[in-house]
């Protein structure tokens, strides 16, 4: 059981990553420091002040930026493979202590191989996505809804970050539905777009 809520806390916090890439590392480096969470021996580190002091005013700087429409769509190209690292970075975390993988054992290779497939993959679908949205709704609004679109994405971050470590099998159902939700309004849209070919063909 232990192992399966690691895996979800690492999932989780990987796909915050997307939205907010230092949210999630700070959460985690909180939550280790607090006791909630346990992380892996390489990465003690991440709870020391000096780290959460660093990560706070990285977290800080994300967040202002995210609110400036120009510097946002700037930042949009470097924010990916940091989204990744830090999405490899949290799963890795995950990876030893509570799911019983002995780290100083193991090789870093596929100690952070595991972490970027899973971790950083989901984190760079997640902010893929989200570039994409930003980068519509901008279109639509002249830029004007830039700041809102990023307060949103920072509040997410945060409540994702918070499910992750504090109610990760809540979390994980919910995100289940939603992505049961998404599924099924993609397969009806499809079917749709699918049954109009054949009139517009006729006609």
């Amino acid at each position: 059981m232990d192992a399966i809520l690691a895996v979800i806390v690492g999932l989780g916090l990987a796909a915050a990553c997307g939205l907010r890439a230092f949210v999630p590392v700070l959460g985690i480096a909180l939550a280790s420091k607090a006791g909630f969470v346990t992380l892996g021996p390489s990465f003690e580190w991440l709870a020391s002040w000096p780290a959460i002091a660093a990560l706070g005013v990285a977290t800080a700087a994300e967040i202002t930026s995210s609110l400036v429409p120009v510097v946002a769509h700037a930042l949009d190209a470097v924010a990916a493979p940091v989204a990744t690292v830090a999405g490899g970075l949290v799963m890795a975390s995950q990876l030893g202590g509570p799911i019983g993988i002995d780290i100083e054992g193991m090789n870093p290779m596929l100690q952070w191989g595991a972490g970027l497939i899973a971790g950083g993959g989901i984190a760079t679908a997640v902010h893929a996505g989200s570039a994409t949205v930003r980068a519509g709704s901008s279109t639509v609004s002249a830029g004007l809804l830039a700041p809102v679109y990023g307060a949103i994405e920072t509040v997410l971050a945060f409540v994702a970050s918070v499910l992750a470590v504090v109610v990760p099998i809540l979390f994980a159902t919910l995100v289940g539905a939603v992505l049961a939700i998404a599924a099924a309004i993609i397969i009806y849209i499809v079917r749709r777009r699918l049954a109009r070919r054949p009139a517009l063909a006729t006609a």
